[in-house]
């Protein structure tokens, strides 16, 4: 089962872009990673469509409300939000989109949710994915570093991440040689980091999410480049 219910609204929009590939983000994607997770019900996605394509939206049901503020906005006819953000390789190499109505928005990081994403569930159509752990981490992080004042609530996001990046059996928390001089609550953090560093970003941000901001008291996880540790 999707998370809140959302099938129906994820198989019109995979109708309506049959040929894009449909990166599920934000905080339904989290839930579908932390079941127990409960963030809005608005429903987050990243499609391989440019910025004409997205003002066009021919194709949705026509019994959506397109919102116009903000101009990426519908509403559904059962009152569900659906958020759809252009994601073509043009718009994450330009790293921001400059909205008609003159609003820009930063795209940083979610270049790798377009190319790192799983599928959660068979019963999805096949070109809608949910974006991974590492990729939705390093999405709030730079939403957070755009935005710190009204994105607080990405902060418990992110903290969750770094918490529970991996499982309490995930076989990496034993076996990863590096880990061996950190606590065992600081390994996943450390795990994040490490996987950060084999997949960057196309969009070098310079972002440093560090433990002391999200209640860690030695993992700092490097975006721009690897993981380090503050020994204190």
């Amino acid at each position: 089962m999707t998370p809140h219910g959302h099938h129906g609204v994820l198989a019109a929009v995979a109708r309506a872009f049959a040929d894009r590939q449909i990166v599920v983000i934000g905080a339904v994607a989290m839930q579908w990673h932390f079941p127990s997770f409960r963030g809005t019900l608005d429903l987050d996605l990243c499609i391989a469509i440019d910025l004409d394509e997205h003002g066009r939206a021919v194709a949705l049901p026509r019994t959506w409300q397109r919102l116009g503020s903000p101009p990426h906005r519908w509403r559904t006819d059962d009152d569900q939000l659906l958020d759809i953000l252009p994601a073509a390789d043009q718009v994450l190499a330009a790293g921001s989109i400059r909205w008609p109505d003159g609003t820009v928005m930063d795209m940083t990081g979610l270049d790798l949710a377009m190319r790192d994403h799983h599928r959660f569930d068979a019963s999805l159509p096949p070109n809608v994915t949910v974006a991974s752990r590492r990729a939705l981490f390093l999405a709030k992080v730079a939403a957070w570093l755009d935005r710190p004042l009204e994105r607080q609530k990405d902060l418990g996001d992110l903290a969750l991440l770094l918490d529970e990046y991996v499982d309490d059996l995930d076989p990496r928390r034993f076996d990863e040689p590096v880990l061996d001089r950190l606590d065992w609550s600081d390994r996943p953090a450390a795990l994040l980091g490490l996987d950060l560093h084999a997949a960057p970003s196309r969009t070098s941000v310079g972002i440093r999410a560090s433990g002391r901001h999200l209640g860690h008291s030695r993992a700092v996880v490097d975006v721009a480049g690897c993981p380090t540790w503050m020994a204190r």
